[in-house]
């Protein structure tokens, strides 16, 4: 099949005037960015040979409607963000009345799951106006107007959010068609959420956009008017030919071939497919070209069934069995003289790149001194499978065209393929030690080495793991490593004191390979088993109790059992009870018994048993109480004469004061004591384990004062000032007088001072006057009056 690669568009050389001839065509694009978060974008195709430059306007009008209401939901403008030339498929192609640029509008948008979620969908329209008027298949273009669309699922879907990109039609070139050649180019779509894609050809929309000041008008809710057809064009023969232009509904190829010159308007819908449902659609409006072009033969390719000299019929499948010939004979050449030609090869309903082209890919025929035909080799790599469908390539030859027509030629032979894989062999994993399982012991070295093995010579992963504990918390040596064919990897384990905390060790050594795009791994396990060498019969004599100042008895330790050695011992001391502080007991520490010094705090011991250097016990802690008191009878206290006091004493079991002079009770520990003259009082202690302990506390017993009642100042120095008698017992009292209405005409504190009967220095008229002597023990103070005597 002869087909030719001239793509897509534009516009032919006829005279019209300038304005309002700028539109070619052009599609949105929605593109989810995060959330809830949307890119909207709006591709306009622009006439740059015959429209007017102020038509590229800086943003255009949009609507967003809701489907089955036509309700407005939200208008906006998307500003311009950027303008490219649209290329030809070969710079040769280049022509003076074909040049279209691709302008840019877009903006980022929000659609709140609050508003955008109505089951039937939404809308996005764009009025323009207009189209160029030498198009040759509608009534009256220039005058007709565009109008992009795009439709697009609610982004909630049964309450969760509903994820979606529409459709993104692959670019267009700056191709034109050649009258009564065939013409074909690839329009598929790209989903980036994986939905189905469904292609077909529809009239393009008009719209409700007007020549002049209506140009650019804000988008109205749908129906939108479709143009009007000339005369024998319609949606399925929107370009005449044989045959006419149609589209592939699966892969979006658009094939014609052109049976006039012209221009020629057309429209192309993609719709996507989501668990059968539809749930939106792009339609592109674009021009395509048709003129009158110098003949070019077109270039020839075949191919040879593999093992063969048979010529390949397309159509043919061809099955290519683990066992065949994976490499297939391509010829080609071209009618032309001194044509350079070139092989290229496309997946047509596949993805993936197992295959390569050797040989002769491109050079000059009929020249008279080289090949007329090139030879190529088509070969499918070992992991080429198509896993029972049938896989089709093109095998595309291109010629570079010649002065006459600027586009090149193509032939193109699509190989239908069933192939499967080359046999693949798995990983292996192999220990230079026959022993799965082993026993150790402290300083016993396990080392042997582990090799990882790839018969296909593919990259292989040897590593280990510790299964239930990290390889990192033993002393092991192991790097993983990769390589190709072959890996070799030493072990290596020092069996050292930490080794037996565990009774069982599990190490999975593992070799992995990727074999096309699919990763095997092949295990092996090892058991290690630590010896342990218990010790038993490690106990000491139980605890017991001092008191203060005496030196505890012997403890005694047992002769223990197991082990693997001789029994080293230490004996340690904690004074804090916790297991985690003990330390090495002070003194002769490493015998099998032990005597403790004279202690003066409670103490807790135990005996560490070491055997060999790995096998430890501990003994259960023997506690030493030190009844270590505090007695205490008190603070010494003063009263006075005729008073009492509460004695307490602390710390003990029992108690016993002496002398038993005035006190209530000398057997408890809180007698009232009630001397005449100052005691000191001795209280002895028993503690609950029978220590005693003595303290005393003394109580001072002071006179009463005695103050007189009258001061005479008569002058004859009897009785002049006002007297206290035992007063100087008393250095904190307060000593107060007031008239018999409240005045305070005296105050002292302590009375070295005597009063004189006087205030301020001024002789105080005779009167009975109050006191109120305060003796400062928190005591009730002392009143009375006194009368002055002249």
């Amino acid at each position: 099949m002869k087909l030719r690669l001239f793509l897509l568009f534009l516009f032919t050389c006829f005279c019209y005037k300038v304005n309002a001839t700028h539109i070619v065509g052009g599609e949105f694009e929605l593109q989810h960015l995060t959330g809830y978060n949307y890119r909207l974008i709006l591709n306009l195709y622009f006439d740059d040979v015959h429209g007017n430059p102020s038509r590229k306007d800086r943003f255009v009008r949009i609507g967003i409607f809701e489907k089955g209401t036509n309700r407005l939901i939200s208008r906006m403008e998307l500003n311009m963000r950027g303008e490219s030339a649209i290329n030809y498929t070969n710079v040769g192609c280049t022509t003076s009345d074909l040049k279209t640029s691709k302008i840019i509008y877009y903006e980022d948008i929000y659609l709140d799951p609050s508003i955008y979620k109505n089951p039937n969908g939404y809308y996005v329209a764009s009025e323009i106006c207009c189209r160029n008027p030498p198009i040759s298949n509608i009534v009256s273009p220039g005058d007709a107007g565009t109008t992009f669309y795009l439709e697009f699922p609610a982004v909630v879907k049964d309450g969760a959010f509903f994820m979606n990109s529409s459709p993104k039609f692959s670019p267009p070139l700056s191709d034109y068609a050649c009258v009564g050649e065939l013409f074909y180019h690839n329009l598929a779509s790209t989903d980036a959420d994986g939905d189905e894609l469904v292609y077909d050809l529809v009239t393009p929309l008009n719209g409700h956009s007007k020549p002049g000041k209506d140009a650019v008008p804000p988008a109205s809710p749908a129906p939108y008017p479709e143009v009007q057809w000339q005369p024998g064009y319609d949606v399925m023969n929107q370009v005449q030919g044989t045959p006419p232009m149609s589209i592939d509904k699966t892969t979006g190829r658009l094939t014609v071939r052109p049976k006039s010159l012209g221009l020629f308007v057309f429209g192309v819908r993609v719709q996507e497919f989501r668990n059968g449902v539809k749930i939106g659609e792009v339609r592109r409006d674009f021009q395509l070209l048709v003129k009158s072009c110098h003949r070019n033969e077109s270039p020839q390719v075949s191919a040879l069934v593999p093992g063969t000299n048979e010529p390949y019929q397309e159509g043919q499948v061809l099955r290519i069995s683990s066992k065949d010939p994976r490499c297939i004979k391509v010829k080609f050449t071209d009618p032309d003289e001194g044509e350079p030609i070139s092989l290229t090869v496309k997946p047509v309903n596949f993805n993936n790149s197992f295959f390569s082209l050797e040989g002769n890919i491109s050079g000059v025929v009929n020249t008279g001194n080289q090949d007329e035909v090139l030879e190529a080799t088509l070969c499918l790599d070992a992991c080429f499978d198509t896993k029972g469908s049938v896989y089709q390539l093109d095998l595309i030859v291109s010629d570079a065209g010649d002065n006459g027509c600027s586009l090149p030629r193509q032939d193109t032979l699509q190989l239908s393929l069933i192939v499967e894989p080359l046999p693949n062999s798995p990983p292996s994993i192999s220990l230079s030690t026959t022993k799965r399982t082993m026993e150790v012991s402290e300083g016993d070295v396990i080392s042997f080495d582990v090799a990882g093995t790839d018969l296909d010579n593919e990259e292989v992963t040897v590593s280990a793991t510790g299964k239930g504990f990290d390889l990192n918390s033993q002393k092991i040596t192991f790097e993983t490593k990769s390589g190709i064919g072959k890996v070799t990897v030493p072990f290596t384990w020092q069996i050292d004191c930490e080794t037996p905390k565990k009774s069982l060790y599990q190490v999975e050594f593992s070799v992995t390979s990727t074999s096309c795009g699919n990763q095997i791994t092949k295990t092996e396990i090892i058991d290690v088993i630590p010896r342990r060498y218990d010790i038993g019969n490690n106990h000491i004599s139980k605890g017991q109790v001092v008191c203060l100042g005496e030196t505890p008895d012997q403890l005694t330790g047992s002769t223990p059992t197991g082990g693997r050695g001789e029994f080293i011992y230490v004996w340690e001391i904690c004074t804090s009870g916790s297991q985690d502080e003990f330390k090495p007991a002070p003194g002769i520490n490493n015998q099998q018994h032990y005597t403790p010094p004279m202690l003066n705090q409670t103490a807790w011991y135990r005996r560490r048993v070491t055997s060999g250097n790995c096998d430890v016990s501990l003994s259960e802690s023997a506690k030493i109480t030190v009844d270590v008191i505090q007695p205490s009878a008190g603070e010494d206290v003063i009263i006075t004469q005729g008073g009492f006091v509460g004695l307490s004493a602390k710390g003990g079991k029992t108690y016993s004061w002496s002398p038993e002079t005035g006190l209530s009770d000398p057997n408890i520990h809180n007698p009232i004591a009630k001397p005449q003259e100052t005691i000191t009082y001795t209280v002895t202690v028993t503690t609950q384990y029978g220590c005693v302990y003595t303290d005393e506390v003394t109580v001072t017993v002071l006179p009463l004062v005695d103050p007189a009642n009258a001061i005479t100042l008569n002058g004859d120095n009897m009785n002049d000032t006002w007297q206290i008698r035992n007063i100087e017992h008393y250095p904190n009292c307060r000593v107060q007088v007031f008239t018999k209405w409240g005045s305070l005409v005296y105050e002292s504190r302590g009375y070295k001072s005597p009063w004189d009967g006087t205030h301020n220095g001024n002789p105080l008229p005779m009167a009975a006057y109050y006191y109120v002597i305060d003796l400062g023990m928190g005591k009730k103070p002392v009143s009375g009056s006194i009368t002055l005597i002249k």
